[in-house]
């Protein structure tokens, strides 16, 4: 299992003008982010630092984030003499932001716009190694040769700095343990949420109720498609198909999502196709089974220019094949919809269709409301039901 932990994230705002800014992580000295939000950066920063460090079980790093105790600002002056030939340069000093953190040891210190840093036992100590660290810059860069390097350390209006938190995870040795060597995080708990459901929600439909049973726990096409107009009790169905699964004797876990929640998770560096090709992987072989609200929004998500191809039709080929178990929801009218459009769509599923129940509506509407109220600690008589009736 992994353990969610948070870090504090620090970076150095450099603002050139009223409008310009740069963004300068303090961990990673070799990314400038130009006019980027500081949460934008962070987060970027958190997916980079799990996928290249933590995923191959680098927890070393770490350390070097927890940083406790305040950030102060200060001065750096540093003198400079005048050139040896006295044309190139007359002498000068340039002023350089700094910011340090107190420490048991001593001072650490860091000088944003050069990306230098330093440690002393006091202040007055790391100022002189700020010094020394900007005189060796200088002299490694040669930017004494001319003005525009000189000009180039000293470019921004002000030096701030800000700080986020970054939510990273942490794995066993067993999740560790695989050919890469890395952590292999599951896409399914966070595409999905797993359905518990304690109470009932569905009175009567027992003929639905049994229908839905026997197609899950058929050996050959388990998908179903519950057709019916919207409030008839699609989703329902299948809440209650969850807290009878015991009953039934049904072992799979049912995993309740959308597509617009699939396409916003899935949408990551490499595309919702290929991240959608590895959730059916995980769903492949297992005791998982995908229940999608809403058929019709798997066909409206996806498509770009230059693809054609929605989330529905990619999934198709998984379904086909039985890797992957879809249970989902539309309306007659979104069915003709769908079959125009992808007639071999719904050949790979058992439809079962719901209508308004007509039979023991009386009894159906009272043991609803009983169950309601039992819910809150309420006692409403059978009396008043049926006058409200």
């Amino acid at each position: 299992m992994a353990y969610k932990i948070t870090v504090p994230f620090f970076a150095f705002k450099l603002q050139l003008s009223p409008t310009g800014q740069f963004l300068a992580p303090l961990h990673d000295k070799s990314v400038l982010s130009l006019a980027e939000p500081m949460h934008l950066l962070a987060g970027k920063y958190a997916e980079a630092f799990q996928k290249k460090v933590l995923n191959k079980g680098d927890y070393l790093p770490l350390v070097d984030h927890q940083i406790t105790g305040d950030f102060y600002k200060n001065e750096l002056v540093v003198a400079f003499k005048k050139a040896k030939n006295g044309v190139s340069f007359p002498k000068f000093e340039l002023v350089f932001d700094y910011f340090y953190n107190e420490r048991d040891q001593g001072v650490w210190g860091i000088l944003p716009v050069l990306s230098l840093e330093a440690f002393g036992e006091d202040l007055e100590q790391l100022e002189q190694r700020l010094e020394e660290a900007v005189r060796l810059d200088f002299a490694r860069n040669k930017r004494l040769e001319n003005v525009f390097s000189i000009v180039s350390t000293i470019w921004y209006d002000a030096v701030q700095m800000q700080q986020e938190q970054l939510e990273l995870k942490t794995f066993t040795l067993k999740e560790l343990e695989n050919a890469d060597g890395e952590a292999t995080e599951q896409l399914l708990p966070q595409v999905a949420t797993e359905l518990k459901i304690n109470r009932q929600v569905v009175y009567g439909r027992k003929r639905e109720m049994d229908q839905l049973s026997r197609a899950i726990k058929g050996k050959f096409n388990q998908n179903v498609i519950l057709v019916g107009p919207s409030g008839v009790g699609k989703t329902a169905l299948v809440w209650e198909l969850v807290k009878q699964k015991r009953k039934r004797k049904i072992a799979e876990r049912i995993w309740e999502t959308t597509a617009s929640v699939l396409i916003k998770e899935l949408m990551r560096n490499t595309g919702w196709e290929a991240n959608l090709g590895l959730l059916c992987k995980e769903l492949a072989g297992s005791e998982h089974i995908l229940f999608v609200r809403n058929l019709m929004e798997l066909f409206e998500v996806g498509q770009y220019v230059g693809n054609d191809s929605s989330m529905a039709d990619y999934l198709l080929t998984y379904i086909s094949r039985g890797e992957v178990v879809l249970i989902t929801e539309c309306s007659e009218e979104e069915l003709g919809q769908i079959e125009l459009r992808n007639p071999s769509f719904t050949k790979v599923f058992q439809l079962i269709r719901l209508q308004e129940p007509q039979e023991d509506l009386e009894w159906i509407i009272q043991e609803k409301v009983k169950d309601i109220a039992r819910s809150r600690n309420v006692f409403i008589s059978e009396d008043a039901i049926q006058e409200v009736i």
